[in-house]
């Protein structure tokens, strides 16, 4: 009797001693992880941060990223092709939020814009807000007013319109139209029985 009550004395023993140890196993592990993040975190936390002339630097490029936009943008709402070719490339690519892709390249694209805006005419043109982002993005979100040509009859429209290019070495080489088009169908559905003038539109945006 005295040899099993040792025997399993042992045995338990033994077994608390696997516990522990799984215990031990397990804090020495987390314990690690714990360093790692921390040493990390250490590394990330002492990276250098841009220099004054880095800063400096960036911020010229954004002034002359949003005056090529607000340049660019003018010549486009009047269609202005001429001076249009000279923000163009051969890869130049302009896409519509309705109609996807309109034209690729210089000689598509001399086509396309002043057919896209056949009979459209812009009367003001009220910049929202312009900002520049990285990679040489700039997004335009501004307020048209003017009025289209349907042959039959004239309407007044006042919509939002937002454009968003990306810019390379002093060229488009994307530009995507976002106009709002519910906007637009509603105004176009208050006028079938004439014209309105702009303050009896329905408004879109404050």
């Amino acid at each position: 009797m005295s040899e099993r009550r040792n025997h399993s004395r042992v045995i338990r023993s033994g077994r608390g001693w696997e516990r522990r140890r799984g215990r031990v196993r397990v804090v020495v592990t987390t314990m690690v992880v714990l360093m790692a993040i921390v040493v990390s975190g250490g590394v990330a936390a002492q990276a250098p941060g841009p220099t004054l002339d880095q800063i400096a630097s960036e911020s010229r490029d954004v002034g002359a990223a949003l005056a090529l936009t607000e340049a660019y943008i003018h010549a486009y709402v009047q269609r202005d092709v001429p001076v249009l070719r000279t923000f163009w490339t051969g890869e130049t690519e302009l896409a519509d939020a309705a109609f996807g892709a309109l034209g690729v390249g210089v000689d598509s694209l001399v086509v396309q814009v002043p057919r896209g805006w056949a009979g459209v005419e812009v009367e003001s043109l009220d910049v929202l807000s312009r900002f520049a982002s990285l990679g040489g993005v700039t997004v335009t979100n501004m307020r048209l007013r003017g009025a289209v040509d349907l042959q039959s009859t004239v309407l007044h429209y006042e919509v939002p319109f937002t454009v968003i290019l990306r810019l390379e070495d002093g060229r488009v080489v994307r530009h995507e139209d976002y106009p709002d088009y519910p906007c637009l169908n509603r105004q176009t559905l208050a006028q079938e029985n004439g014209p309105l003038p702009y303050d009896l539109l329905p408004r879109c945006i404050g």
